[in-house]
């Protein structure tokens, strides 16, 4: 009886849809049908007329078009261009295309960008790569830069290099994106979006210079600029609230009117020799002093490794009064001055995260490595606590990445494994010690190949639970 009613009632919400419940996504409004068709590739939308009469002919007036992981027959490629001309759509919402250069199609791509260009798109977003050396990256169409209608342009794999004498005239575009591309003129790419807001420059090493200038771009907000080699990066923003940078510059990072940075992530890196060793200190200390005031700072180790030669010349690091601080280090001899001038002049952090990474770059020389060594524990050897540790550290995040023990070690029952981290377990102790606020330390260790975690876990746990502590703090301790 029971099983009678539900076959009625689930009857009765059958009809009341006014059909087969398979093909409910085909009686939803052409509205909602559209928006599910902007998700899939181009080569999948213009299939959509054979699923039901419903969804014969909507495809004539999508607004997202996305050439990705197209077909490379000749005659696929004749459908689509013909298909091309049936939408009926008289603007385009965005368009991205990705390929690989070579492929079949390289002829095709001008014809397409035209087609959305020419129909006010919005979005594009266009991401080229080589699969073999010595093919020539895809040269943009000039067009793209003096469209009226772009709000964001991300590009990938792009030669921009006849950009040199002429600005561009993007006076819509909010978010622009480079990634591995061949710039003849950042500035005159830069200078022609007047209501930028978020720029990433990612991996374009043939940049020389840039600079960001509150005249001609005073919205900017978001500024990421990551695997570059530059001589100077001059910056002028009054309303960026966030700064990632990390690559080589050569000559000077200049940051002025940055009263509004909220967060910050600085990775310099340094061909650094005893000899240049006052240029690579001067090239850090400007950015540092003018980003003292930002809420959250990260340091990669490259810089941390420049504030240890700062502090062996007996220069601390410039004050910073923000109240979270992240330090990336693998923890060598020669980076543990840089972390202790950086918490001796860190006067307000309540949040103290530092991440423990074997690989990460060195760029010093064997004789400056030497001069750094000490003998034991060095934090032993400070014989002055930290203010920010012993009035203001609430909360300290330590994450050790994974590393491997020698294979004839890594089975024996009887081995401390924690003193694979006795450089992890000094830094924690002296941690515990002095942070006299402390309310909570987390440390996260990551598996060490061919251990079991449970005997690693207790083993480390086991030690750091030992060192004396605050009242107030708590220790939480997670192998993964």
């Amino acid at each position: 009886m029971r099983n009678h009613q539900r076959t009625q009632r689930r009857g009765g919400a059958t009809a009341a849809l006014g059909g087969d419940v398979s093909d409910l996504i085909s009686s939803l409004p052409d509205s909602i049908k559209l928006e599910i068709l902007s998700f899939l590739p181009i080569k999948d939308v213009f299939q959509t007329d054979i699923l039901s009469k419903r969804w014969r002919g909507l495809w004539h007036f999508i607004r997202k078009l996305d050439f990705s992981l197209l077909p490379t027959t000749p005659q696929y490629l004749q459908d689509l261009n013909r298909s091309l001309t049936l939408l009926k759509t008289p603007k385009i919402e965005s368009f991205q295309l990705c390929s690989v250069i070579s492929a079949p199609y390289d002829c095709h791509f001008h014809e397409w960008i035209m087609f959305a260009l020419k129909r006010g798109v919005k979005e594009v977003n266009l991401h080229f790569s080589r699969q073999q050396e010595g093919i020539k990256t895809y040269i943009l169409p000039r067009e793209i830069l003096e469209c009226r209608s772009l709000t964001s342009l991300m590009l990938c794999g792009c030669n921009i290099e006849f950009l040199v004498c002429h600005s561009a005239n993007l006076s819509l575009v909010k978010t622009l994106r480079l990634m591995y591309c061949e710039i003849g003129s950042i500035d005159h790419l830069i200078a022609g979006c007047p209501a930028l807001e978020n720029l990433e420059i990612l991996g374009c090493y043939v940049l020389t210079t840039i600079r960001i200038s509150s005249i001609r771009n005073p919205r900017l907000k978001y500024l990421k600029v990551n695997q570059i080699k530059l001589l100077e990066l001059d910056i002028d923003a009054p309303n960026l609230v966030s700064l990632d940078i990390s690559g080589e510059v050569f000559v000077q990072v200049s940051l002025t009117n940055v009263a509004s940075l909220a967060q910050v992530g600085l990775g310099l890196e340094f061909e650094w020799t005893w000899y240049n060793a006052d240029k690579c200190c001067e090239i850090l200390w400007k950015p540092l002093e003018a980003i003292g005031h930002v809420k959250d700072l990260t340091l990669l180790n490259t810089c941390v490794q420049v504030l240890a030669v700062q502090a062996l010349k007996g220069l601390p690091a410039p004050t910073y009064k923000g109240k979270s601080l992240t330090m990336m280090t693998a923890l060598y001899e020669w980076e543990l001055r840089g972390i202790a001038s950086m918490l001796g002049s860190s006067t307000n952090i309540e949040t103290l995260n530092i991440l423990i990474k074997s690989e990460f770059i060195v760029w010093f020389e064997a004789e400056f490595v030497e001069v750094c060594n000490t003998d034991g524990d060095y934090w032993k050897t400070l014989e002055t606590p930290f203010h920010c540790l012993l009035h203001h550290v609430k909360t300290i995040d330590i994450t050790m990445e994974e590393r491997e023990l020698e294979r004839h070690n890594a089975d024996k029952e009887d081995l401390d494994y924690y003193k694979a981290y006795d450089k992890e377990t000094n830094l924690v102790q002296f941690l515990l010690k002095n942070a006299l606020v402390l309310e909570e330390m987390t440390i996260c260790i990551y598996k060490v190949a061919r251990v079991s975690n449970a005997r690693l876990l207790r083993q480390i746990s086991r030690t750091i639970r030992r060192f004396p502590k605050a009242p107030s703090a708590k220790i939480s301790i997670l192998c993964r």
